[in-house]
């Protein structure tokens, strides 16, 4: 008896995903044609196709209907936020996740519509933004957070510029770090795959993030000014 052939090996996770982004592609890169990148996206992303590769990949207790829902209930990636809460505590809990998220979910809202104001809303949208970023340090979560972990934001004296350590503060870098972290990213895939297939590769990475996207920015105008601000920051 002749032995057996061995079993093929499987191929790399990466050249399985590449697959998925062409099977996705000849399918619904169709979408791109004739309106602008954001618009498209949306279209592919509440496709029953994509829908069905969601609830598969990154199910959630009910299903949703578009990535601004997934974004909204998604659950935040503990490998961003427990290095950042280890100044506070050497073992952050799920909770302590969950705070920390919905503060930072706030202020990256707060950034995103300071990046996407023009010379007619801006006075309005600082107004906003205070108002959105006041609401949410008081939120009783966050008091119970600050409690927990003994910060006594009393004690710093902003008159001073002590202000290092304040959890607004750090909240405020943390914000503007991770939003830069995740642009880069973005360039990065449009980069590698060309804008239309790069925004779509990122809908199959990092759903949460594209569903943040569609949430505050409105045209794909604004969306790569944001791109390229960033870049620019880098160099």
């Amino acid at each position: 008896v002749l032995p057996a052939d061995p079993p093929e090996p499987a191929p790399p996770e990466e050249v399985l995903e590449e697959g998925l982004l062409t099977v996705m592609w000849n399918e619904l890169g169709w979408h791109f044609d004739g309106q602008s990148q954001l618009d498209a996206l949306r279209a592919v992303t509440t496709s029953q196709t994509y829908l069905d590769y969601l609830a598969e990949t990154y199910p959630t207790e009910e299903p949703v209907e578009s990535l601004e829902e997934y974004f909204q209930i998604a659950a935040p990636d503990p490998e961003r936020y427990v290095p950042f809460l280890r100044q506070w505590t050497d073992a952050p809990t799920d909770e302590d996740i969950a705070v920390v998220h919905k503060i930072n979910t706030v202020y990256r809202e707060c950034n995103f519509i300071l990046a996407t104001s023009n010379d007619d809303n801006i006075f309005a949208n600082l107004l906003l933004i205070l108002e959105k970023k006041t609401i949410v340090m008081v939120d009783p979560d966050v008091k119970d957070f600050k409690k927990r972990h003994n910060i006594q934001e009393e004690n710093f004296n902003i008159q001073e510029g002590d202000i290092k350590g304040l959890l607004a503060f750090e909240l405020e870098e943390f914000a503007a770090e991770t939003a830069e972290i995740d642009a880069t990213w973005l360039d990065e895939q449009m980069e590698t795959f060309g804008l239309e297939r790069g925004l779509l590769w990122s809908a199959i990475q990092r759903p949460a993030l594209i569903g943040e996207i569609f949430l505050y920015f409105p045209s794909t105008e604004l969306f790569l000014q944001w791109i390229e601000n960033r870049r620019e920051v880098e160099e």
